[in-house]
């Protein structure tokens, strides 16, 4: 499939707990950063509706790298940006298999 951005950073922002935990915040966040360093038409930030994992929400999905991020806060931000910007996965928040 072909696309016009480098990568998709979806986060859950519609749910219940992952919206009074900051998802909207959280999108916000990662697209006034990806845009300070230029990046708005490369990677697109995208607010989404229940990716089913509530109870490790807010959830942050990045493609093409299939890394996702569980209880994401807004102190996570940079280090998801720096993942997407061709870094290592964030450790910290890196959905682990339980």
């Amino acid at each position: 499939m072909n696309s016009p951005y480098r990568a998709h950073v979806f986060v859950c922002t519609k749910g219940k707990e992952c919206c009074k935990r900051g998802g909207p915040k959280i999108a916000r966040d990662l697209r006034i950063a990806l845009r300070a360093l230029g990046l708005k038409k490369e990677v697109r930030v995208e607010r989404v509706g229940c990716l089913d994992h509530c109870k490790k929400g807010p959830i942050v999905a990045v493609y093409p790298m299939n890394a996702w991020y569980t209880h994401v806060k807004r102190k996570d931000v940079e280090g998801i940006v720096k993942h997407v910007c061709g870094g290592v996965p964030y450790e910290r928040r890196l959905w682990k298999k339980d």
